[in-house]
């Protein structure tokens, strides 16, 4: 799907256009082969820049070729349904005097722009409409890890109360979307670096503060990440020793209780021998004393036990 956009200094609101002009913002969302080929040939650009953003493992980059700027960065994505966080790639493309997003999917980012949320947005400067896609994405970082923290403090609460294997698995799953947040971040940033220093886009000085505003939101995105990796695996660690530690209680318990059982069955094994020369075999008391020596002795057994708190 293509739609086309523009918004000047000047217009009160984003207004949505028929066809290319000067200033405007071409947005792709999972676009057709047959837009793909009319978007290059209407502007004149290699289709792999397009087909590149399409691509979920591609790596986030910029590249610069005449009069074409190429930036690809990864955006957060959360899945409603399972709680699943991913990254996807988002293309920009700086051309003739319009700008054009590429994602393979719907996503808030683009959602936030069209419906105007983003205060002083103007499609006709390319430059910082740049640089509010990448706060923007930043700004989704940062909110979807906070979402990560109450997911894990919920699972958290949940095992300290009852151990279960959903829950853990829902504890991996955080842990490979921190992955892929981490990865992500961490590519996104060399990508701002070069665009902050200035070699790549023109700068001006009314977008600096936007320019800090980008790196520290990352650089604080990245920071949050490590911490709840770490988090997650102290967790992890924790849970799994506890598990083993009480698996070796309930181990240590039945063997202790075998100890016990052991000596009365044993002593009952030996006067199930058909032989008359067993003690007290001709006392017509024979089993009850039989009986009663076997209970004491484990119940000797059995203080003696608890005594080394083995029970």
């Amino acid at each position: 799907m293509i739609t086309i956009y523009k918004k000047t200094i000047n217009s009160s609101r984003l207004t949505e256009m028929k066809k290319i002009t000067k200033g405007c913002w071409i947005n792709m969302i999972s676009p057709t082969q047959d837009e793909i080929d009319d978007i290059t040939d209407k502007l004149n650009i290699e289709k792999e820049y397009l087909i590149d953003s399409l691509d979920i493992n591609e790596s986030p980059r910029i590249e610069k070729e005449d009069d074409l700027i190429f930036i690809l960065f990864k955006i957060p994505h959360i899945s409603r349904s399972d709680m699943e966080f991913k990254t996807y790639p988002f293309g920009v493309i700086l051309k003739k005097d319009v700008i054009v997003t590429i994602c393979r999917y719907d996503n808030e980012l683009v959602r936030d722009f069209v419906k105007e949320r983003i205060k002083q947005f103007y499609t006709t400067k390319r430059v910082r409409f740049l640089l509010q896609l990448l706060l923007r994405s930043s700004y989704y970082y940062m909110r979807y890890l906070k979402r990560i923290e109450t997911e894990i403090s919920q699972i958290e609460n949940r095992l300290s109360k009852k151990f279960s294997n959903i829950n853990l698995m829902k504890l991996s799953m955080l842990e490979k979307g921190l992955l892929y947040f981490n990865t992500a971040s961490v590519a996104n940033d060399n990508v701002m670096k070069r665009i902050v220093s200035g070699k790549i886009l023109p700068l001006y000085h009314e977008d600096q503060e936007l320019l800090e505003d980008i790196l520290i939101e990352n650089k604080q995105a990245i920071e949050m990440i490590t911490v709840y990796r770490k988090l997650i695996t102290t967790l992890r660690e924790t849970y799994s020793s506890m598990v083993s530690n009480n698996l070796n209680d309930v181990m240590k318990f039945l063997t202790a209780v075998t100890l016990v059982i052991s000596i009365p069955t044993m002593i009952a094994s030996f006067y199930g021998m058909n032989f008359e020369y067993i003690p007290l075999y001709h006392n017509q008391h024979g089993f009850v004393i039989v009986t009663v020596i076997a209970l004491v002795l484990a119940i000797i057994i059995a203080l003696w036990m608890k005594m080394k708190r083995y029970l």
